[in-house]
C-alpha cells in the first residue's frame, strides 16, 4: 500500500523478529499501487490471528467444487475440477492476464463467495487473496467486487483470514468506492473483532482513510488507538499494530503501557514493538531501559533495543 501501512522507521527491526507472527496483507505489488504506506504489524497484513496461520483449526484440503460446465475453461483449474491441488490452483491464478472476459471475473467473483480454504495453515486465504488481487488489476475493473469483498467481511461463516483480506483490499479502494460511508463503517466495526488480527486491520485502515480525508476525526482514531494498544484481552497481532499506530501518532498517552510490555518477558513479539514505540515515544527518563536491553537482553530483542536507543538519541539530541 505505498506509504499505506505506516511501518515506523524504528520498528524495522520488528518486522523482522515477528515476521512469523504478523498478519495477513497484501502482495508488495499491491502495497506499491496504492497511495501512502503507512504502518504495518504485520501485516502484513499480512497471518491473523485466532484462528491464524501459526494456529491449528479445522479446514480441510481444498476440496474439488462440482463440476460446473458454465465455468470457462481457464478458471475450472482454480476449482480444483480436474484434481488441481493447491499449487495447480495458484499457478492457474497466476496465468490470469488484466483483461478477463465478463464470465471469467464472474466466476472468480463466484469463487470467493464459496467457504473454501486450504488445509495447510500457511497457505489459508492466499489463493483468494492473489484472486482478489487479479480482479483488482483489470483493464475493466469488476462493478462488483466491491460490494463482494464487503459481504466475505460481513460473513462471519467465513475464515477469519479471508475476512481480513477483504476488509484490507477495501481499505485500499477507497477512490474508486462507491459505497466509502458504509466501507468506513464496516472498519469501525472491525475495531470490535478484537480477539483476532481485524482489529488491528480496521485500524489501519482507519489511519490511513483519514489521511485521505475521509471525515475520520483524530480524536476517535487516537483514542481507538490507544484503547486497543492498552486491552489486554486483543490478540498480540492487533496490540502490535495498535502500539505501533500510537507511535506514528506521537501519542505519549500509551507510554506507561510501552514501558510495561518492554519489562514484561510474557511476549517477545509485543516486546519488540513496545521498544520500537519507546525509541519513538520516550523520554531522558527511559534511557536507562533501553541502555540495559541492547547491552544485556537476549540476542533477538538487542538489535532492536539499540536501534530503539538511536532513535531517543537522535530525539534527545544526543549523539551516543
Amino acid at each position: 500500500m505505498k506509504a499505506k501501512i505506516l511501518i515506523l522507521v524504528a520498528a524495522g527491526l520488528t518486522v523482522v523478529f515477528i515476521c512469523f507472527y504478523s498478519q495477513p496483507r497484501l502482495s508488495r505489488r499491491e502495497e506499491k499501487q496504492t497511495p501512502a504506506n503507512q504502518s504495518s504489524a504485520q501485516p502484513r497484513l499480512l497471518r491473523a490471528n485466532s484462528p491464524s496461520r501459526g494456529e491449528a483449526h479445522q479446514f480441510p484440503e481444498l476440496p474439488a467444487l462440482p463440476p460446473n460446465p458454465s465455468i470457462p475453461e481457464s478458471i475450472r483449474p482454480i476449482y480444483g475440477m480436474e484434481g488441481e491441488d493447491f499449487f495447480g490452483r495458484l499457478e492457474a491464478v497466476k496465468r490470469l492476464g488484466n483483461s478477463l472476459k465478463e464470465e471469467e471475473r464472474q466466476a472468480l467473483i463466484d469463487f470467493l463467495r464459496t467457504y473454501q480454504e486450504e488445509g495447510v495453515r500457511e497457505r489459508r486465504g492466499v489463493l483468494k487473496n492473489d484472486i482478489i488481487l487479479v480482479l483488482k488489476k483489470q483493464l475493466r475493473f469488476p462493478a462488483d467486487l466491491e460490494g463482494t469483498l464487503m459481504e466475505i467481511f460481513q460473513d462471519p461463516q467465513q475464515d477469519p483470514v479471508v475476512r481480513d483480506y477483504a476488509l484490507q483490499h477495501l481499505s485500499t479502494m477507497y477512490e474508486r468506492a462507491t459505497a466509502k460511508d458504509t466501507i468506513k463503517q464496516l472498519l469501525w466495526d472491525g475495531l470490535n473483532e478484537v480477539e483476532t488480527s481485524i482489529a488491528g486491520s480496521a485500524l489501519l485502515a482507519l489511519e490511513r482513510w483519514h489521511g485521505l480525508g475521509a471525515g475520520i476525526e483524530q480524536s476517535q482514531l487516537e483514542l481507538a488507538a490507544l484503547q486497543l494498544a492498552r486491552n489486554q484481552n486483543a490478540s498480540e497481532l492487533s496490540r502490535i499494530t495498535a502500539i505501533q499506530v500510537c507511535a506514528h501518532l506521537k501519542l505519549k498517552e500509551v507510554l506507561s503501557t510501552v514501558v510495561s510490555l518492554v519489562q514484561s518477558k510474557t511476549s517477545l513479539p509485543l516486546q519488540i514493538s513496545a521498544v520500537a514505540a519507546l525509541g519513538e515515544l520516550g523520554g531522558a527518563d527511559n534511557r536507562q531501559i533501553l541502555e540495559t536491553l541492547s547491552l544485556s537482553a537476549g540476542a533477538r530483542i538487542q538489535p532492536a533495543a539499540q536501534l530503539a536507543l538511536r532513535r531517543l538519541n537522535q530525539h534527545l539530541g544526543q549523539t551516543n
